[in-house]
């Protein structure tokens, strides 16, 4: 009856089990993280399905001896039922053993008392039956390894490679420091918990168990809606049920744990080798798995990119211009035309010279494929990986070919990810590039990464605690100018522009592109380009905007303002949906060489990137260089086709854009792996 209770209970753990670390389909939906959900489910089944049939053997077998038993007794009994064997009339009585060399067995002098209770209810529990320290030692090691391993190990790495992107450093470089963290854990866990014995010993390992379940529902399925690691803020209060269900998680599997570790004692041991030995081989094989997919990270490569990370665009010379020619654009993420509007005219006065165009349609809605295509002039028909479309893109670029033969120095400010991959990818146009070894401060890339894993982990409440940007990886770095890549940080941009100022080059001329994070989220910028916990699009643009006016304050007192080209416009507009209900214009501003002491002017002209590189080339050159006409050249009411791509949905526009009746849906691209 003993041993049917026992493997009850294994049972009921097993499928407890089961239902615990299986997401509920409820909960199943499509990111960049679902493929390790589906594998570790696979793996989960697998392995259960391979304990339910070592429990449907062992039930078999025991049952099978039964039914044995049962035939050979009564084939025996009827066999000798005619001969009877006589009844042993002498009393039973048991033997007494003594030890070799004395006449008579030990005598019990001492009982300790404190496992009368555990011997009464039927054998000795784990933490009793092995209280030595030898024995806690033993019992400690798989919970100590699972933890160490999901916490330290997947919880640094794992993520970290699903967006190596946003990570500056190769990875590799800092695998051995984690894996060394994580065997000191390990051995500090196995060491100093058996130290303390029984009661304490025992409340140890089952909140050592109850955080190691609860960390790994919460970290693999319970974070649905916090957002990836881009820098975006996360509004918590609008996270009610994420932080009711991580709640329910982590109270529920302390309460589970600890009223079976004291109803069920027998089950003890089983829940501190099964459990930590099951989420350690499912997030093997996840991990694994992670390593190996290609899909991750904008469809770059996680293995590519480890060997890859030592090649970026830099900050070198960003406050540098030409001592002749400049041409600048600025552009600020996400700068719709009504983020715009919906600022008083008279916060723009020092733009003096500028001519605003309030009909400029972009190519695309978002920085990718935006930012190369009008860069290049290469347009993005979805036809090819984006890795392909780079390469692609900027080796057929004539525009900026073009701009290097004629001795400009070209020099671009923007994240990868969104405008190239590799340094290779650029075919030598920028001279901000670096490629080589980068100087890491394992520490603190070991501290980021820590704090990157409690913020997967940690329950709900705990998480605004460890949310962090991927522009703080910067600080793991050590680097100078010519090393230190160019990430999108609009305080950091500020900082150096007042504290190193502007100043002049021996160059002839040269065309810089400054990427700004402007009106895109997070919004942590006030007005005055101070930093706050929460701000606003409109805010924020005005403290995106103040940071282009003291560039130009300093173009002014250089002297070169007035021969300077400055573009400041949008990468996109706020373009949210498959489809539009208003006309989509992006900001534009722009001020000639040539131009200044003038209040600015407002065009309704229909304009495009189709325009950009002409305007560049004649502010540079005194000549648009065959790339057709400039913004200047077009006209208001002129029958210009413009075209747009917003997600899917391609329109073209006829004539003024203003009017939502000149646009009108044309056919999409086609649907494939490329988006």
């Amino acid at each position: 009856m003993k041993s049917k209770n026992v493997k009850r209970r294994i049972v009921i753990i097993y499928w407890a089990a089961a239902v615990v670390l299986l997401p509920n389909a409820a909960y199943a939906y499509i990111d960049p993280a679902t493929t390790t959900y589906l594998i570790q489910i696979a793996t989960a089944l697998v392995v259960m399905a391979g304990v339910s049939l070592t429990v449907f053997l062992y039930r078999f077998r025991t049952i099978s001896q039964k039914i044995k038993f049962w035939f050979y007794g009564r084939f025996y009994r009827a066999a000798n039922a005619e001969n009877p064997a006589e009844e042993d009339t002498e009393p039973f009585s048991m033997q007494s053993y003594a030890m070799p060399g004395t006449d008579a067995p030990p005598e019990l002098t001492e009982f300790d008392e404190s496992v009368r209770p555990e011997l009464e209810n039927g054998r000795l529990s784990p933490e009793t039956k092995k209280d030595t320290y030898g024995g806690r030692l033993k019992i400690t090691i798989p919970l100590a390894i699972a933890l160490s391993f999901t916490f330290i190990v997947v919880g640094c790495l794992e993520l970290a490679v699903r967006h190596a992107p946003e990570i500056p450093f190769q990875l590799s470089l800092i695998v051995p420091y984690v894996i060394l963290a994580c065997a000191a854990v390990t051995l500090l866990i196995i060491f100093i918990v058996p130290i303390f014995k029984k009661r304490v010993f025992g409340v140890l390992l089952a909140a050592g168990l109850s955080v190691l379940v609860a960390g790994y529902i919460q970290g693999n399925y319970l974070n649905r809606g916090i957002g990836a690691l881009t820098g975006d803020a996360v509004i918590w209060s609008d996270l009610g049920p994420q932080f009711a269900a991580s709640l329910i998680c982590w109270a529920g599997s302390f309460i589970i744990i600890a009223l079976l570790w004291v109803k069920a004692p027998k089950t003890k041991l089983f829940m501190l080798v099964f459990i930590p030995l099951l989420l350690i081989l499912l997030q093997s094989v996840s991990f694994a798995s992670v390593i190996n997919d290609t899909s991750y990270s904008r469809g770059q490569g996680a293995g590519n990119f480890w060997k890859n990370a030592n090649e970026t665009l830099t900050i070198d010379r960003i406050n540098e211009v030409s001592v002749a020619k400049n041409a600048v654009i600025i552009a600020l993420d996400r700068l719709d035309q009504e983020f715009v509007e919906a600022i008083e005219p008279e916060f723009f006065d020092p733009l003096d010279g500028f001519t605003r165009f309030d009909d400029f349609i972009h190519w695309y809605a978002g920085t990718f494929p935006s930012v190369p295509a009008f860069l290049t002039g290469i347009g993005f028909q979805y036809d090819m990986p984006r890795d392909e479309y780079f390469s692609y893109a900027w080796e057929n670029a004539a525009f900026m070919h073009a701009l290097k033969e004629r001795g400009i120095d070209v020099r671009l400010y923007m994240d990868r990810g969104f405008s190239f991959n590799y340094v290779r990818q650029l075919a030598g146009i920028p001279s901000n590039t670096f490629e080589g070894e980068l100087g890491i401060n394992k520490r603190i890339a070991l501290v980021k990464l820590l704090k990157l894993s409690g913020y997967r982990y940690a329950p709900m409440p705990l998480k605004p605690a460890f949310w962090f940007s991927p522009n703080e990886f910067i600080d793991t770095l050590e680097l100078t100018d010519k090393t230190f890549p160019y990430i999108t940080d609009d305080f950091r941009y500020y900082d150096s522009l007042v504290t190193e100022r502007l100043h002049v080059s021996d160059e002839w001329g040269s065309l810089m592109y400054i990427h700004l994070q402007g009106s895109h989220l997070p919004f942590v910028m006030d007005e005055n380009i101070q930093k706050v916990p929460e701000s606003d699009v409109i805010s924020q643009t005005k403290g995106a905007f103040r940071i282009v006016f003291e560039y130009l304050n300093q173009l002014k007192e250089l002297g070169l303002y007035e021969d300077t080209l400055i573009i400041i416009m949008g990468d996109h507009g706020n373009y949210l949906g498959d489809e539009i209900t208003r006309p989509a214009h992006t900001a534009l501003f722009v001020k000639p060489a040539g131009s200044a002491g003038s209040s600015q002017t407002l065009s309704h002209a229909p304009v495009s990137p189709d325009q950009l590189h002409a305007t560049i080339m004649y502010s540079l050159f005194g000549d648009t260089g065959g790339f057709g006409d400039t913004f200047f050249d077009i006209n208001e009411g002129d029958d210009i086709v413009r075209h747009i791509a917003i997600n899917r949905v391609r329109y073209e526009i006829r004539g003024d854009g203003r009017d939502f009746v000149n646009w009108r849906v044309i056919e999409p691209f086609p649907d494939n792996n490329y988006w």
